[in-house]
């Protein structure tokens, strides 16, 4: 990592030009977010630079082989379009994959397990074949139809002692038969709650006594094993994750800005001297630009389908290229081990902003962008977003 003689100075004024192509009913939302990038990129001026350059991992999240994809992973189609996907980052300088196993798609007792384990197991290899680092996360499934092929039903007597008991098994499968470099048991604890029905899951007591239950005993070999939040959360559930014992890092979801709580990256800056000064590993295994303004942010950043919509559109790509770089900056100066950028689709394909599109509904945005970002990464396309991506990793 190149000394910053000041990180604000080189991201200041590079997206005055571009918000005059945002369309009018998106100018205020893009002009609050650049300013509250460069806020944040301000305040990391204040930080001095490790001593000596940590190595700093820079990841993608693999959404083509997400279990709720469902059964259609099991085809040989989808084993060699993800092992084209990998290439692509390879191409790119992608130094790591994470992929979401959300429970229970590896407990034993679920449908066409032994099939789903086999495939995770050769992806495992994929990724390692092209010299890359795996990190795993392990939440529970969504219910959303939009999101899962086929939901489970977490409704039909699931208790906390049930869904403890299952998380772990899946934990203990993953660790023995995936090896990932990192694997977090639990993440966004507001996300977990919504989808499980388990809402203690949500507060501090309940989503800490669940990850020292899910790592007590754990055999977990060569792996880096923690928990973390959405830095949407209160930083108080870091200060009750950090002591738990046998967790060894703290895992940062990143998308937000500013919300109901206030500044979030303020609270992510926060919850990383937290972790630092307990001695715990820093990763963040998601994080992307949440196009949001304050008061649109309700109980939970994971299923909002109308936010995600936004991200796209190509009259974003400068703003979630600063928001990458200044992400970066913050990995670095608080020595992060591996950072994700979330939406890889996104390095590939973009739709215009125009009246059609601008209609269009979440459920017809994500196939028309993932069938363009098909087409390029056939091609070997990248967007503008992937080149600034690409220009971090080879300038860390």
């Amino acid at each position: 990592m190149k000394p910053a003689l000041s990180f604000m100075v080189l991201l200041m004024g590079t997206n005055l030009s571009h918000a005059q192509n945002v369309p009018p009913p998106f100018q205020q939302l893009y002009t609050d977010l650049d300013r509250e990038i460069d806020q944040f990129t301000a305040k990391l001026d204040r930080i001095s630079p490790p001593s000596r350059d940590a190595h700093l991992t820079y990841g993608v999240e693999l959404r083509i082989a997400d279990c709720h994809i469902g059964p259609s992973l099991l085809t040989p189609r989808a084993f060699a379009n993800t092992a084209l996907y990998l290439d692509r980052m390879h191409e790119l300088g992608v130094q790591g994959i994470k992929i979401s196993l959300f429970y229970p798609c590896l407990v034993s007792t679920f449908p066409r397990y032994e099939e789903y384990l086999a495939f995770y197991r050769r992806v495992a290899q994929q990724i390692r074949s092209r010299g890359m680092k795996l990190a795993i996360n392990v939440n529970a499934r969504f219910n959303n139809r939009n999101i899962a092929a086929i939901p489970y039903d977490y409704t039909t007597g699931l208790t906390i002692a049930k869904y403890n008991e299952g998380k772990r098994e899946q934990v203990q499968i993953i660790l023995r038969e995936l090896k990932p470099d990192y694997l977090t048991v639990a993440n966004e604890p507001t996300t977990e709650a919504s989808n499980t029905g388990l809402h203690g899951l949500a507060t501090v007591e309940g989503f800490t006594q669940h990850v020292r239950f899910v790592l007590q005993g754990l055999e977990t070999g060569s792996s880096m094993v923690g928990a973390g939040v959405g830095t949407w959360s209160p930083p108080e559930f870091v200060a009750r994750l950090v002591q738990i014992p046998g967790l060894q890092m703290i895992d940062l979801h990143i998308y937000p800005l500013q919300g109901p709580r206030g500044d979030y990256l303020d609270s992510a800056l926060h919850m990383a001297e937290i972790a630092r000064a307990n001695h715990k590993k820093l990763i963040s295994t998601e994080m992307w630009l949440y196009k949001a303004a304050p008061n649109e942010l309700g109980h939970s950043v994971a299923a909002t389908p109308e936010i995600f919509k936004r991200d796209v559109y190509s009259f974003w790509e400068p703003l979630d290229g600063k928001f990458l770089t200044a992400m970066s900056e913050f990995a670095n100066r608080m020595q992060f081990d591996f950072i994700t950028a979330f939406f890889g689709e996104l390095f590939f394909a973009h739709l215009d902003y125009t009246d059609a599109t601008a209609d269009m509904l979440p459920n017809q945005t994500k196939p028309a962008v993932n069938a363009k970002a098909f087409q390029n990464i056939q091609a070997d396309r990248f967007t503008p977003t992937a080149r600034k991506y690409q220009e971090l990793i080879a300038g860390h």
